[in-house]
């Protein structure tokens, strides 16, 4: 045992090393070391393994207010394979902390270098490859797995290997390395970690291996006893002798009591093994993450005293254990609020946390199966609040909102429990039993918020509303006011009055009522708001009541919204999409959808809604009478949408129309490639030249003109806005964007340094109006004219004429010259490579000291010259000839 105290928190890693200056093995702490000298020799899937360090190591994270245990490996690697009979293996990893552990294979290292890096081993190869000879049980590929929840590792099937020799009846046979990583995760944040490196020894085996049988993953409720006979068969005739053990956390002291237990008894069975696992589970084992059992068969073949012929088998079962449902829940209706009221949840578990209270719209009344934890997202519940678990009762207000009535509410409840040490999640009970309940329809229910006008000032909504449905006169005694009250927006609550209706006592007849009341006079339950912006904005409603004589608030209508709908260009489509906030339900209705056809709307669809957040889409792709949608033209569109309370009135179906909305198809046909052309400069002109040398190209314009027409083959977008022109220096370059025009030429010349350059190459492609691009046109290349030619004459004799040699016409396209002159006897007088020009006077230029005029006479050059041109690898050109020097 070796104790280490780190000197403060952090992060670290302790591995196993093998230390030179002692000449063995040391848990290191700070140095980075190879492994333990050294591994087994001939291991078939490393390279010289005899000469490779063995190494693992294990990474921690030291907080003192964050507690941390590495997990521990309670089951120990020893099992042997056969080849051509699945391996299988768990290491029964167990984290006290009750931290996730994740799994993953690594490639076996052999240590750390200076700079901390690991080192892997050198020619590692995966058991399952081909090169070993693997295949599976069933004659296929063999596979090499590891389960990243479970860690159950499994080779299907280990092959004779390189060599082909593996070992029987007991001899030692064919070694296989591998290494895999045991993550600890808290909170979804990476902890420490521990690496195994193991090997497998492989032997050509006669013993066939045993099977063991284990439950399903399970979940249970805390408090049950759980008792499960694990059985393990043998394929061998005769049978052989069977065990079974077991490894896990959950038996291990230290663990809350009561620890499970496993029996096998007699220690020795033969044909069908059975073991009996026992588990009296209680609320101090409740937790998210479910509990790993590993179970292990093995079979004790004749004749084999020291037991080194016993093959096995490894399976593991997970159990979850749950939380027992809260008991007692009952719902009291008050005034736009709900008393939930249960049973204290403690008498159940001591130890549970917190009380979890959902709530949603709609009964439902469905039981959780054995593995639906707490409140499924499926179910459609929202969390409303949380409270002590020693709590039985809450108010539901809607956070002081105050719920709307006339709607069936459901409410369930569920119970947490602490975490252990670091884990991610809490632990949940089962939810409970719903209770349902609605509220009082005692106030007035708004039906209608529909658009009949779409304007920016002249837009009209109708609004229509309900008398009360269970409402008490002598309670509440005439007269009776409606007083309608407007905000901006879908969710506005600057709400002023629009309309104010007397409604006579007459009305209100004796409660209780069970249906509407009929209008009579339908202005005191209508009314249509005009002058407003509907194309802009969408407006909430909401109807106050006032009784008595003066006359008091009674109470206010839930708020309804107008529905909100917005259209968007999509491809070859307009994408619509609409939304509303209002007190009834409008899923699992059709809602209808119109377009604007010759001037009416019509009818083109409707679509069965089930949205989320009051919201709902559709996708017009012109399948209307198989009329393609055109994306030059623009469509209009309103919606009418169908809800319900969720209990009778007169009207059954509820028609709200939202506002016209207009958009176009987004257009997606791409234009056609233009042909493209460069006009340059003809060389052949540009390059003749008198023979005395006298022309001069300086005001040439050295300009490449480009032009180009449109084609418009079938299926073309003839719909052409601008082009895009593209353009690369060198042929083996890339084309990059040069710019953009709407017209059908482009003139254009390149600088390299300060000289112009006409080489390189380009391609144009059209856009449309919607910005699609056509893909490239053709490419069109040009090159620079070659030409570079000097006189044969210069007189530097300080007249000003013909002083300096210079090239003629002045070089055009010329990236460098390197210029070297010789006397009649072969001695090189002159060179220089730093001006194209040269600009020569004849003087000696060898060495730099000496710049002594040369005599007059006939010399001898030869001008290296790099032109620039469209192929950066084509070689310089020479030019040779003679130069008389006058004087």
């Amino acid at each position: 045992e070796i104790i280490h105290t780190y000197p403060a928190a952090g992060r670290f890693t302790a591995f196993i090393a093998y230390n030179p200056d002692r000449n063995d093995c040391t848990v290191d702490i700070g140095r980075m070391l190879g492994g333990i000298r050294n591994r087994n020799e001939n291991v078939e899937n490393m390279n010289s393994s005899v000469n490779t360090p063995f190494y693992i190591e294990t990474s921690l994270l030291l907080d003192p207010s964050f507690p941390n245990n590495t997990p521990v490996l309670l089951n120990p690697p020893i099992d042997k394979a056969c080849v051509g009979q699945r391996y299988t293996y768990n290491p029964a990893a167990f984290d006290s902390d009750g931290d996730s552990l994740s799994y993953r294979f690594v490639i076996p290292a052999q240590g750390r270098n200076a700079n901390g890096t690991l080192i892997p081993v050198d020619g590692y190869g995966s058991p399952e490859g081909n090169v070993f000879r693997a295949r599976s049980e069933s004659g296929g590929t063999a596979t090499f797995t590891i389960d990243p929840r479970t860690g159950q590792i499994t080779l299907d099937s280990p092959g004779p290997g390189i060599s082909g020799n593996p070992g029987s009846n007991g001899n030692i046979g064919d070694e296989y390395n591998f290494a895999f990583i045991i993550q600890e995760w808290r909170n979804g944040v990476p902890l420490g970690f521990v690496r195994r490196d193991m090997q497998i020894v492989v032997e050509d085996c006669t013993n066939k291996r045993p099977e063991i049988i284990v439950p399903n993953d399970t979940c249970v409720v805390a408090g049950a006893f759980i008792e499960r006979n694990i059985l393990a068969t043998d394929p061998d005739v005769p049978a052989q002798d069977l065990a079974i053990t077991s490894f896990s956390g959950i038996y291990e002291a230290g663990f809350a009591l009561p620890l499970a237990t496993f029996t096998f008894n007699p220690n020795r069975q033969k044909t069908v093994a059975r073991g009996v696992f026992r588990w009296q589970t209680s609320c101090s084992h409740v937790q998210a993450e479910p509990y790993l059992v590993v179970f292990r068969a093995e079979d004790f073949p004749a004749n084999d005293p020291n037991n080194i012929r016993k093959r096995t088998d490894t399976k593991s079962w997970r159990i979850t254990v749950v939380g027992p449902k809260p008991i007692g829940l009952i719902a009291t209706a008050l005034n736009k609020a709900v008393r939930l009221n249960w049973s204290n949840y403690l008498a159940q578990c001591p130890n549970a946390q917190e009380i979890i209270i959902y709530r949603k719209i709609g009964c439902d009344n469905r039981q959780p199966a054995a593995c639906d934890v707490g409140v499924p997202a499926s179910w459609g519940y929202e969390e409303i609040g949380r409270i002590p678990a020693g709590q039985t009762t809450f108010l539901d207000d809607d956070k002081g909102r105050g719920l709307p009535k006339g709607i069936n509410f459901s409410y369930r409840i569920v119970a947490t429990f602490p975490r252990p040490q670091g884990a991610t999640k809490s632990g949940l009970s089962y939810a409970s039993d719903e209770t349902c309940i609605s509220l009082l329809k005692d106030v007035p229910f708004i039906t209608n918020v529909s658009v009949e006008r779409t304007g920016t000032n002249n837009g009209e909504i109708f609004v229509r509303w309900t008398h009360p449905i269970e409402f008490d006169p002598v309670v509440f005694p005439g007269p009776y006011t409606y007083r309608l009250e407007r905000a901006d927006g879908l969710n506005g609550t600057n709400f002023t009055e629009v309309y104010r209706a007397d409604v006579p006592v007459s009305r209100f007849p004796n409660y209780p009522r069970t249906t509407t009341f009929t209008n009579g006079n339908v202005n005191d339950t209508t009314f249509t708001d005009r002058n407003l912006n509907t194309q802009a904005n969408a407006y909430r409603y909401r109807v106050t009541m006032l009784f008595g004589n003066p006359q008091i608030l009674k109470d206010t209508s839930s708020s309804a919204s107008s529905v909100r709908l917005g259209a968007t260009a999509a491809p070859a489509s307009v994408s619509l999409n609409w939304t509303y906030n209002v007190p009834w339900n409008n899923n699992d209705k059709y809602h209808i959808i119109y377009r604007r056809i010759n001037g009416t709307f019509e009818k083109i669809d409707s679509v069965l809604v089930n949205a989320t957040n009051n919201r709902a889409t559709y996708s017009d792709r012109g399948t209307f009478r198989n009329i393609k949608l055109v994306p030059d033209s623009l469509y209009c569109y309103f919606v009418e949408t169908q809800g319900k309370y969720d209990f009778e009135l007169s009207v059954k179906v509820l028609l709200n129309k939202s506002q016209e909305s207009c958009s176009s198809p987004q257009d997606t046909v791409k234009p056609c490639p233009p042909l493209l052309a460069v006009n340059s400069i003809n060389c052949a002109v540009f390059n003749t030249t008198p023979e005395n040398c006298s022309a001069d190209t300086v005001n040439v314009r050295l300009i490449n003109k480009l032009n180009w027409q449109n084609l418009y083959p079938a299926g073309c977008d003839k719909d052409v806005a601008s082009y895009r022109l593209y353009y690369k220096a060198y042929e083996e370059d890339s084309l990059q964007f040069l710019a953009s025009t709407s017209d059908t030429t482009f003139e254009h010349f390149n600088l390299v340094g300060n000289i112009v350059s006409l080489a390189g190459c380009y391609a144009v492609t059209a856009v449309d109006r919607s910005g699609n691009e056509s893909v490239l046109s053709n490419i069109v290349c040009v090159d620079n004219c070659l030409y570079y030619a000097l006189p044969n004459v210069i007189t530097p004799n300080g007249d000003l004429a013909n002083d300096v040699l210079v090239p003629c016409k002045t070089p055009r396209f010329v990236e460098s010259v390197k210029f070297t002159v010789y006397n009649r006897w072969g001695k090189q007088v002159y060179t220089a490579s730093n001006d194209i020009n040269l600009n020569w006077n004849g003087s000696i230029g060898l060495p730099e000291s000496e710049r002594n005029d040369l005599s007059t006479g006939v010399y001898y050059y030869v001008a290296e010259v790099k032109f620039i041109r469209l192929r950066r690898s084509q070689s310089p050109e020479q030019f040779k000839g003679w130069l008389h020097i006058l004087k």
